[in-house]
C-alpha cells in the first residue's frame, strides 16, 4: 500500500520540511498446525479419533500456543470423518481449566453439520464473526469439537512429535 503526505505552504516564503517513517507489518498472517496432514493409526487400523454414537457431552481438544500476544484467530480447520452426517460443535476455550485444561468458552459454540461426504474431510471454520474475542491473547487456547447428542464424529489423529503432546480427551459436558 502507499501513504501519501501532503504539506501546504500558506506563505510566500520557502519552507523546507523533512520527513522520516518506519512501517511495522501489523497484519501478518500465520497457520498454527501441529498436524503433517496425514492421519496416523494410533491402534491398529484406526485413524480417527472419536467416542461412537451415544456419547453426549463428549469430545476432543487441542491445545495451541499463539506465537504473538497480539495474534487474532481468523479460521481453524478440522480434519473429521461423519459417517452419518452428524451435527457438532465447534469450541474455542480458554486454558483456565483445572490444571491448564480447556476452561471456559470464548465464543459460544457454533453447531456444524458436515456435508454429505462419507469419507474424511478438512473443514474450514470462518471465526472472522468473533474476532473481537478472538485476539490479543495471554496465554494458551484450546479448538475443540463436542458431540451435543447420540450422533457421531470423529477427529483425525496425528501423532507426529513434537507436537503430539496436545490432544485433550473431553468426557461429558462439565469437561
Amino acid at each position: 500500500f502507499r501513504i501519501v503526505f501532503v504539506i501546504i505552504n500558506m506563505s510566500l516564503s520557502q519552507i523546507k520540511f523533512s520527513y522520516d517513517a518506519v512501517a511495522v507489518q501489523s497484519l501478518l498472517v500465520q497457520e498454527i498446525g501441529y498436524d503433517d496432514g496425514v492421519p496416523d493409526p494410533f491402534s491398529g487400523e484406526a485413524y480417527f479419533l472419536g467416542f461412537g454414537d451415544n456419547a453426549p457431552g463428549y469430545g476432543w481438544a487441542v491445545k495451541f500456543t499463539p506465537s504473538s500476544p497480539v495474534a487474532k484467530i481468523l479460521s481453524a480447520k478440522l480434519y473429521i470423518y461423519s459417517p452419518k452426517k452428524d451435527k457438532f460443535e465447534f469450541h474455542i476455550w480458554n486454558d483456565y481449566g483445572y490444571n491448564e485444561t480447556p476452561g471456559d468458552d470464548i465464543i459460544p459454540p457454533i453447531t456444524i453439520t458436515p456435508p454429505e461426504i462419507r469419507k474424511e474431510m478438512w473443514i474450514t471454520v470462518d471465526l472472522t464473526p468473533y474476532e473481537d474475542k478472538l485476539t490479543n491473547f495471554e496465554g494458551n487456547f484450546y479448538v475443540g469439537v463436542i458431540q451435543p447428542d447420540s450422533g457421531a464424529i470423529y477427529i483425525g489423529m496425528d501423532n507426529s512429535n513434537p507436537d503430539m503432546n496436545k490432544t485433550w480427551a473431553l468426557f461429558g459436558i462439565a469437561h
